[in-house]
């Protein structure tokens, strides 16, 4: 009996040191697989970091890459000008995206619109057009590739060019498609609209002498009026107008040979003088008498009339000595049938005629022979 419970109690105890063994096994089995997970993590990341270090020793040029102008608000009126803003980009790729093809569409480089502001208030902005140095960042590039990495920017200062927006109000003249045009009618077109306000580069708006519209075409007996649509070149993308249509009237009128009478107002007076003659007529405050003149004649030619084809001319050949005259006004370019009806102010000017040899003296004094010693 004693030697029974002496074999289960030596049993009981291997089984006691078995399970321990067990226990023990699986703990160091969990270790082992910990530390063999850990070494393979440290291998990997040992293999990348060697293989980014090869690839960063051996770099890829892309370019030239275009470096875009921010078109949004510079905090103020300023026109960015266009050009050939374009880098070179030194690059290094991982070893996951060795094999990938890098072109130049695969980057967008653009410059910061509150650095570039910066430096161009600071340079300031006047009359013509102004450059400032930008440096590209490798923070102006916007996008890249996977696994790409900008390690250098070659060509990195660009000079852009800017200049002042302005505002100014230019003419606009009436374009007419006559080919409609009724047969011994007249037609009395002009803009209701006649001015519009430009606004937009110094350099573009300086050259905008006037602006025309599109063709109007005539064709009716009857008064009208219309909407017309402004010609605008596709060369002035950066110029703003007040207005894209101006409005117009169109009055035809029947052609006759009934005499009316036609006014045409502030016109030059022109005066013809002698080649030897230093004789010259002295204006009160300096400036030139302009007038009006009234003219009657055939309705038909009057209308067609224009007053760049009129001369109001002040003939002063016939004089030889100083002093007072009075010159009748003469008027030439008339066409047949036109006739001079009345000319305001005055037909006759009363004219003070000095000698430009002479000292010149106040107007309406006394000769010096006619002083009193």
């Amino acid at each position: 009996m004693s030697a029974l419970q002496n074999g289960r109690k030596e049993g009981s105890w291997l089984a006691v040191q078995w399970k321990g063994w067990m226990r023990r096994l699986q703990a160091l089995d969990f270790w082992r697989m910990l530390v063999a997970f850990g070494l393979a993590c440290v291998t990997s990341i040992l293999i990348r970091q060697q293989g980014a270090e090869n690839t960063y020793a051996s770099w890829r040029s892309v370019g030239p890459v275009t470096v875009s102008v921010p078109r949004e608000d510079l905090g103020w009126d300023v026109h960015l000008l266009g050009g050939d803003y374009e880098v070179a980009l030194q690059v290094s790729v991982d070893v996951f995206h060795l094999g990938n093809t890098l072109t130049p569409k695969d980057f967008t480089v653009s410059m910061d619109p509150r650095r570039l502001s910066a430096l161009i208030r600071s340079a300031g902005v006047g009359g013509g057009i102004r450059e400032v140095e930008y440096v590209v960042h490798p923070s102006d590039v916007l996008e890249k590739p996977s696994g790409v990495d900008i390690r250098e920017i070659r060509g990195n200062v660009l000079k852009v060019r800017y200049e002042a927006m302005v505002t100014r109000e230019v003419p606009v003249h009436l374009t007419l498609d006559r080919r409609g045009q009724q047969e011994g009618w007249t037609y009395d077109c002009r803009l209701l609209q006649g001015v519009v306000t430009v606004h937009g580069p110094e350099s573009v708006v300086g050259g905008i002498a006037s602006l025309s519209t599109e063709p109007v075409y005539l064709q009716d007996t009857r008064a009208y009026t219309g909407m017309v649509r402004l010609q605008v070149p596709a060369r002035w993308e950066d110029v703003q107008f007040s207005r894209s249509q101006v409005e117009y009237e169109v009055r035809p009128e029947q052609n006759s040979m009934n005499a009316v009478t036609r006014a045409f107002h502030d016109l030059q007076v022109l005066f013809l003088f002698r080649g030897d003659n230093f004789l010259h007529p002295q204006f009160p405050h300096g400036v030139s008498p302009r007038v009006t003149l009234h003219l009657t004649g055939p309705s038909m030619v009057l209308k067609s009339l224009n007053p760049e084809q009129l001369r109001v001319v002040c003939d002063l050949t016939p004089f030889t000595m100083a002093g007072g005259q009075d010159v009748r006004l003469q008027v030439l370019g008339l066409p047949e049938g036109v006739q001079v009806v009345e000319i305001l102010p005055a037909e006759v000017l009363s004219l003070q005629l000095i000698d430009m040899r002479e000292p010149l003296r106040p107007l309406g004094a006394p000769s010096p022979e006619r002083q009193a010693p």
